[in-house]
């Protein structure tokens, strides 16, 4: 007669969250029997994506955040003191396959160009270095599709004691780098009676189950939402081989 086999779990998977699952199986004839568990990334959404965090290397900027906190008002600010180039703000983020960036400006008269580059392959790479435009998001292609690490945005002044922001930039993130855990990958039952219900925990849960009562694990540590779908394959071990 058939095995019957149930996993018990929780819903959509966003980023960097996990998910917990508890196997159940019911056999029909005395055997051991190992339960396998994994995982398939179904889909993903990638698209324009925020900065997670920021270096401030000359010490120059303020309010940091603000040039990724999805409100196109508010802005990080850089006084440039001297004519010339002012210093980078890097915008930082785990890797991610990228193809462009995007950046909303702000400034006031006398700043003409701005400097964008992406961290790939351990190197720095300027994608654009030229005229800049206020008050609207411009786009900056790469050239092809990398896995991009930090953007770094600079602007260059006419004369002394400008003021720039950086309102808003964004990484495309073209597709998604998967990075998902699965463990344990499998529960070895070892000796099983007939018409006998086995929990892989050992023991039934405390409904609503939770975190600590479920046996196998799966981690979303990607930077983005995954939709995945947990298998569990037929029984193995045991005669004639479930």
């Amino acid at each position: 007669m058939p095995v019957v086999v149930g996993l018990i779990w929780v819903s959509l998977f966003m980023p960097a969250q996990r998910l917990s699952i508890e196997g159940i199986g019911m056999l029909s004839f005395e055997t051991t029997v190992t339960l396998s568990v994994g995982y398939e990334a179904a889909s993903a959404s990638p698209g324009w994506v925020s900065p997670t965090g920021f270096v401030d290397g000359g010490g120059t900027w303020a309010s940091e955040t603000l040039a990724y906190d999805e409100d196109t008002v508010s802005y990080a600010v850089e006084t440039i003191t001297a004519i010339g180039w002012g210093n980078y703000l890097e915008l930082t983020h785990l890797a991610i396959n990228c193809d462009k960036v995007q950046v909303w400006s702000s400034y006031q008269s006398s700043i003409d160009l701005i400097g964008v580059d992406v961290y790939y392959l351990d190197a720095w790479h300027n994608i654009y270095s030229g005229a800049v435009t206020v008050g609207l998001y411009v786009e900056y292609a790469i050239g092809s599709e990398q896995s991009v690490t930090a953007m770094r945005i600079r602007y260059h002044a006419t004369k002394a004691n400008r003021w720039v922001g950086v309102n808003e930039a964004d990484f495309n993130e073209v597709s998604l780098v998967e990075d998902i855990s699965n463990l344990p990958t499998s529960k070895a039952f070892s000796f099983v009676n007939t018409s006998t219900e086995y929990w892989s925990n050992d023991s039934a849960p405390v409904w609503p189950l939770d975190d600590t009562e479920c046996y196998f694990t799966v981690t979303n540590n990607s930077s983005q939402a995954v939709n995945i779908t947990i298998k569990a394959t037929d029984f193995s071990g045991g005669t004639p081989g479930w």
